[in-house]
């Protein structure tokens, strides 16, 4: 897999839109159509098990390998499937599917020129692929933490995020799912990781606005999470990977998220949330 990052990163745009209708044609003829069969309801999502063929295994993590290395001028064909396949993919457990949406979701929109990464899907009807819904209700956040109703938390990603759906395994890939997602918006300036850090503070508190008390294991994965939005990355979302980085970008999730985080602490009455 690494191999295929590295060959696509530093091949020509025309060699990677070839490179990437191939890889496209080996998915669409084996594993995509059915992954497209499996709807987005948390009944379909929490059945999902790590049940790949070792040959589908391998064929996503090489099509993942082509996506994060790919250009912002590069042209991903159906895109809107593969926003699927990726979804559905990264919450049965395979971490490259969630690199690869982060991947997609940094660079739609902002090949040179004004072109997009796909002519058929804007980042607007990729997010609202993720999360099934825009993020328009709520409150904007407040740099005291006082905002108590969270954007997107009606959001299936984000309740699945938050311990509606009852699997803990679906729980924790959905969060570290979001967490790549969260990164891609974040690099490239968009306000909606705003949004996404948000539901993971709230994944941080042992009482949510979910009403369910989250297991250990889902707050730790949450705290990774902002880990994995804030580091640098080897494997995907670098400049090697043709990734749209704005100019300091972590300061100002630093300067948007740090305020919230201390309010909670300060009002955090467990020794676990602290």
């Amino acid at each position: 897999m690494t191999t295929m990052r590295q060959v696509v990163g530093i091949a020509l745009v025309d060699s990677q839109n070839s490179i990437i209708q191939k890889a496209y044609s080996v998915v669409s003829s084996c594993t995509l159509p059915a992954m497209e069969s499996i709807p987005l309801t948390f009944v379909a999502l929490e059945g999902l098990q790590r049940d790949l063929s070792s040959r589908d295994e391998l064929i996503l993590s090489l099509f993942a390998s082509v996506i994060i290395a790919a250009s912002p001028s590069a042209s991903i064909p159906d895109a809107k499937s593969l926003i699927h396949l990726l979804l559905v993919t990264l919450l049965k457990g395979y971490i490259p599917a969630a690199q690869a949406l982060g991947s997609m979701v940094n660079k739609l929109g902002s090949g040179s020129g004004g072109t997009n990464t796909s002519r058929d899907c804007s980042l607007e009807e990729a997010c609202a692929i993720i999360f099934h819904a825009d993020f328009a209700s709520g409150k904007k956040i407040s740099s005291n933490g006082s905002a108590k109703i969270i954007v997107g938390s009606e959001t299936t990603m984000s309740k699945i995020c938050l311990g509606y759906c009852g699997s803990l395994d679906l729980q924790t890939r959905a969060i570290t799912g979001l967490a790549w997602i969260g990164k891609g918006l974040l690099m490239r300036g968009n306000e909606r990781v705003n949004e996404i850090a948000l539901v993971l503070v709230e994944c941080l508190k042992s009482n949510n606005c979910s009403g369910h008390a989250l297991h250990p294991s889902a707050m730790k994965h949450a705290a990774d999470a902002f880990s994995i939005i804030m580091s640098d990355s080897e494997v995907c979302l670098n400049r090697k990977f043709h990734a749209v980085i704005r100019p300091l970008y972590k300061q100002r999730c630093f300067s948007t998220i740090v305020p919230i985080l201390e309010s909670l602490i300060m009002n955090s009455q467990t020794s676990l949330s602290r």
